[in-house]
């Protein structure tokens, strides 16, 4: 799925989605007629995002920004108009749950501050550190500690983004909410969703979606509702982020976590477990409680991000349909299927779906000017591509004894999506290739 606008000129939506923004607004008043149209309009603002293409971090951000404005556009519109388009317009740019006044000073701001510093410099080396071990790479449950590992570099982060705001507003004189609320310190998913986590997006999600709902008698479709809909605010981080089959999976992954996390908060209500103990012992049971689950279902939703956003070198790959594919020339070391004419490569394309098959050879420089060339094996792409790269490549690179550049770079470029970069030799669209690595 990819847009016509590249990055950076992409970010030039953004104002357009604030212009749409405005436009809702001004039709705040419900009427047969306006419904269709602020539907039209907030859907358009939620579809911006797929009209760009850029690097998969820029295409995060621009998604998350523009699901954003979306749910300030919701919440907004349940409020009193603004005075003027000035301020309307400074209404929805306003990260304004974050700096709500807060009734008691924060304690020590100059030390929530340096702490806040400390914490997104641990983030930052955390990422690296992903970057270095690349266990999504290695067979499982390697892949489920990369997602762990995810979980927790979110986790430093977001407190450390919270530390530094509330820490530097402290310093100037004025206490404000911050980010979030010590949310290691729910005793259930309602109470980390509903209070603790992102006041940025809660906020907005309760008072443009879950009260509407609410104030017409229906508390469980509320509930639903919200998680709904913040699935829906994640997934338009998909733009530009595959092909479409692996998007789908995406997908199904974001909104699956968000769905069992409703579904989760509804069975906590059920059991009674949605009120805090009181005592010591039982909090610090259900704490733990919350905190297992939430940890147990998170790479529902942080796997996906992590390929979305090339977070510790992942893609998003996608499995084609295999077939028999035909034999390479392994005495020229060049793809076999470039000898065939044209259009027969064309009808049997078009037929079938090619597996695509990486076939190394190991090439050894004599003295005299000669070279031997022995074939170390084959890899088949369409089985082996997961999150980028495979589980299988770092097997073949350690039974084949292949080491140095050639094998980070078999480990990086390994995407399967029919683009190799492999011993400084690029083919696009080729379904098997013959790649000679150095000795």
């Amino acid at each position: 799925m990819r847009g016509f606008l590249p990055f950076p000129y992409s970010f030039l939506l953004l104002p357009a989605a604030v212009a749409l923004g405005l436009a809702y607004l001004a039709l705040r008043r419900p009427s047969r007629r306006r419904g269709p149209v602020r539907a039209g309009i907030l859907l358009t603002v939620c579809a911006l995002p797929f009209a760009t293409t850029g690097p998969g971090q820029a295409q995060v951000i621009l998604g998350l920004l523009a699901g954003y404005l979306a749910l300030r556009m919701t919440a907004l519109a349940q409020r009193t108009a603004p005075a003027s388009l000035a301020r309307a317009s400074l209404a929805l740019i306003h990260f304004e749950p974050i700096f709500e006044p807060r009734a008691t000073p924060w304690p020590r701001p100059r030390w929530l501050a340096v702490r806040g510093v400390v914490e997104i410099a641990t983030c930052i080396v955390l990422l690296w550190l992903g970057d270095e071990l690349r266990l999504w790479a290695r067979p499982w449950p390697m892949i489920y500690l990369d997602d762990i590992l995810v979980l927790l570099e979110v986790g430093v982060g977001s407190a450390g983004i919270h530390h530094g705001v509330v820490g530097v507003a402290g310093l100037c004189g004025r206490p404000v909410r911050g980010l979030q609320d010590s949310p290691l310190a729910s005793a259930s998913l309602a109470e980390f969703w509903g209070r603790r986590w992102n006041h940025l997006v809660q906020s907005h999600l309760k008072e443009g979606v879950f009260r509407p709902i609410l104030r017409a008698g229906h508390p469980q479709k509320a509930m639903l509702a919200a998680f709904a809909a913040s699935g829906a605010f994640h997934l338009l981080a998909l733009a530009d982020g595959g092909p479409l089959p692996a998007l789908l999976s995406v997908a199904a992954q974001i909104m699956g976590f968000f769905l069992l996390h409703g579904a989760l908060v509804a069975l906590e209500r059920r059991m009674g477990w949605h009120r805090a103990p009181t005592r010591p012992w039982p909090l610090r049971v259900a704490r733990a409680r919350s905190l297992i689950v939430f940890v147990l279902v998170s790479p529902l939703l942080l796997g996906p991000y992590a390929r979305l956003a090339h977070v510790h070198g992942r893609r998003v790959s996608c499995h084609r349909q295999a077939s028999p594919s035909t034999t390479p020339n392994q005495e020229d070391g060049h793809h076999g299927r470039e000898d065939q004419p044209a259009a027969k490569r064309d009808n049997r394309a078009g037929a079938q779906a090619r597996r695509p098959v990486a076939h190394f050879h190991h090439v050894r420089a004599l003295g005299n000017g000669e070279r031997t060339k022995n074939r170390v094996g084959a890899l088949d792409l369409d089985r082996a591509p997961v999150d980028g790269g495979s589980p299988a490549v770092r097997p073949f690179v350690e039974q084949n004894r292949i080491a140095g550049p050639f094998r980070a770079t078999m480990e990086q470029h390994m995407l399967g999506r029919g683009s190799f970069d492999l011993a400084g030799r690029r083919i696009v669209g080729s379904a098997r290739l013959t790649v000679a690595l150095s000795a």
